[in-house]
């Protein structure tokens, strides 16, 4: 080949490569962002392949949510609170209120000894009845330090009804397997023997306790 062919072959060459290059350098190109396995792949991309690449991912994540206490308001609270401000209202204005269920009690000593007497009288009457369908069913009276005793025993299974006068206090105390422990006080409005907590009459409560336990009624 002549040096004048082996020219024009070379110059047609680099005229083929400068074009490509032109056109290719011509194409926008985006530059791939770099990524974990980077070396496997190409820096330049074609423009489709290159929008792909740099489109926004969408990244879903959870954050954790911090709970915080819900004060919830209770029914009835700025009702207690009013009612609360509107007794200690009156209490200042109208001074202590007594209890309509508590009864003055008797204070005479011996008119208290001798109303007891009666009482003990009256239950051996109403309970004596009683013996013959309930077994066992054993009244006893005794003295005690204090006053009189009364008792109704009716087997360690059932346990025991007691009545112990105080004179000094003027009550006595009631116990029995039903109610425990109740002081009882001569009223000197009603003549009743009543509660001295609750003004309850000490017939009823009696009663009550007895037909859980016993058959038949006292009759008082």
């Amino acid at each position: 080949m002549s040096p004048t062919v082996m020219r024009t072959a070379t110059k047609t060459t680099i005229s083929n490569v400068l074009r490509c290059t032109v056109s290719t350098l011509d194409q926008p190109m985006m530059v791939v962002p770099q990524q974990r396995n980077s070396a496997t792949m190409p820096t330049f991309l074609p423009p489709y392949f290159a929008f792909l690449a740099n489109y926004p991912r969408r990244s879903f994540h959870s954050s954790a949510m911090q709970s915080f206490p819900i004060r919830r308001r209770r029914r009835g609270d700025n009702r207690i609170g009013e009612a609360a401000t509107h007794d200690q209202q009156e209490d200042t204005t109208s001074g202590p209120r007594s209890n309509p269920l508590q009864h003055t009690p008797v204070r005479d000593v011996l008119l208290f000894r001798k109303a007891a007497s009666d009482l003990f009288d009256k239950l051996e009457r109403a309970l004596l009845p009683m013996k013959a369908k309930n077994d066992p069913f054993i009244l006893s009276r005794s003295r005690g330090e204090i006053g009189e005793i009364f008792k109704l025993d009716l087997g360690p299974k059932e346990g025991f009804y007691q009545l112990e006068i105080s004179e000094e206090e003027c009550v006595f105390e009631y116990s029995s397997p039903i109610s425990g422990k109740i002081l009882y006080c001569l009223s000197s409005t009603t003549g009743e023997w009543v509660g001295v907590d609750d003004g309850n009459a000490f017939e009823g409560i009696l009663v009550r306790d007895l037909i859980r336990q016993c058959q038949g009624l006292p009759d008082l």
